[in-house]
């Protein structure tokens, strides 16, 4: 199932925002076209309904029929029509008027509120005479004007809306990014800090607002995790010269001893001795080398060089179990020490020679920011839930059962030193052959490749 990528915490706020505040201008867009729909149709009622009333007001009874006094006119009824409707609410006096707006007048007469009918809004007035209801008035004003102001009202205040939505994104959009300009400064600079760089630091002065108030506290945090850091490399490095100094004494006398023993049994118990020592000799030089590794990049070495010394250093432990090495690589420049990547890799060839059966791989790819080593053999494999469990300290996978020699330690010293200079050692999970890759960082000022080291075999 394809992974939905989220949006920026800017853009939700800036779409929360805009979202908001477009309801809030459609319901108030409607609520006043609405209320000023209303208003003017009772203004055209009213209007209708004084013009009724006025008509009303001037007609007098000669000799049994309504007509204005004085024959005269009203000013508004030379522009806007008007009806007087008999009692009985069937005769009309005018000519010419419609069926369908006979029925509009007859309605109006009956409808004190006033009624619509096409483009004309009718209202009526009651004409007593002498206290008698003679007849009703209706009077008509045309609602083109009203409905054009209410238009004319509608696209105005859609228009306004449209300017106060893009003002406010605008001003939402720019206040938002001044806002998380800090958030985004601190997320560049942790993405490109190395693990090893202790001493960098956000520094976003005094504490002035929660954002600065965050950095100020990660900047602390920082501060605590790097002096625990150069504790523990001082430990380290302590621990392991103190060491040095007896083991070199022990590896002196198994020497001496495996030189001068008069039987074979005492003569190969002081060779396992010596072995044991050499492999610890290792382990210590491993762990000073993670302690001095800081992320330094001033030095760089040729990874062929090294891979090549590397398994030359194994040539007799490969002649004594009959194992072949394939070496394919690149003179690929890695921005670490040769003596980085040697106690790095040298655990990694040795766990290879322990479980291989007949040959080992090693190829070098070189990348655009790291340099990897894949180093593969063809003994029993790494299973998918060993792929992690490898690498801790004093663990060691199933497949150690048919090699019991080793403490578990040396993928976990090489996975440690590579961090510390800034790669990775990972597990491929195979049930065809072990394959472990070793990443370092590329070497920052690149040299044009060299051209490619053949491939190399060492064989008994």
């Amino acid at each position: 199932m394809r992974r939905r990528v989220g949006r920026s915490l800017r853009t939700r706020l800036l779409l929360g925002a805009l979202g908001g505040l477009t309801v809030a201008l459609v319901a108030l867009t409607l609520a006043f076209n609405i209320v000023l729909r209303q208003s003017l149709l009772a203004d055209t009622t009213g209007l209708a309904q004084e013009r009724a009333e006025a008509r009303a007001a001037v007609l007098v009874v000669e000799g049994g029929a309504l007509t204005p006094s004085e024959r005269r006119r009203l000013d508004q009824d030379e522009t806007e029509p008007s009806w007087t409707v008999a009692t009985d609410g069937q005769r009309i006096q005018e000519t010419g008027v419609s069926t369908a707006l006979a029925g509009a007048v007859r309605q109006a007469v009956r409808t004190p509120d006033g009624v619509s009918s096409g483009p004309l809004r009718l209202a009526s007035a009651p004409v007593v005479v002498d206290g008698t209801l003679r007849a009703t008035v209706v009077s008509a004003v045309s609602l083109d004007r009203y409905e054009r102001t209410a238009t004319t009202a509608l696209v105005g205040s859609i228009a306004l809306s449209a300017v106060i939505l893009a003002a406010v994104a605008f001003a939402t959009w720019w206040a938002l990014r001044a806002a998380l300009r800090p958030v985004a400064t601190m997320t560049a600079d942790a993405a490109n800090w190395s693990e090893m760089e202790l001493d960098r630091r956000f520094r976003m002065g005094t504490p002035r607002d929660e954002l600065t108030g965050l950095a100020a506290t990660l900047d602390g945090l920082l501060d605590r995790i790097a002096s625990s850091l150069r504790h523990e490399r001082h430990v380290t490095s302590e621990i392991s010269h103190e060491l040095r100094t007896p083991l070199a004494r022990i590896i002196a006398h198994a020497d001496l001893g495996s030189a001068e023993a008069p039987h074979p049994e005492s003569r190969e118990a002081f060779d396992g001795v010596l072995r044991s020592a050499h492999e610890l000799s290792r382990t210590l030089d491993a762990l000073l080398a993670a302690g001095r590794a800081a992320g330094d990049s001033s030095d760089a070495c040729d990874m062929a060089v090294v891979v090549q010394q590397a398994v030359d250093h194994l040539a007799p432990d490969l002649a004594a179990r009959g194992i072949v090495v394939q070496v394919s690589a690149v003179h690929a420049r890695a921005g670490v020490s040769s003596d980085v990547v040697d106690r790095a890799l040298a655990p990694i060839l040795t766990n290879a020679l322990r479980y291989a059966e007949r040959a080992i791989a090693v190829d070098i790819r070189d990348g655009t920011d790291h340099v990897e080593v894949h180093i593969t053999d063809d003994g029993p494999g790494i299973v998918p839930a060993e792929s992690e469990w490898i690498f801790q300290p004093g663990r060691r996978g199933s497949a150690s059962a048919a090699s019991p020699d080793g403490a578990g330690l040396g993928l976990s010293l090489a996975r440690r030193l590579a961090r510390a200079a800034g790669g990775d050692v990972v597990a491929v999970p195979s049930e065809a052959g072990g394959s472990l890759v070793l990443s370092l960082p590329a070497a920052p000022a690149r040299r044009p490749s060299l051209p490619e080291a053949p491939s190399t075999t060492i064989a008994t």
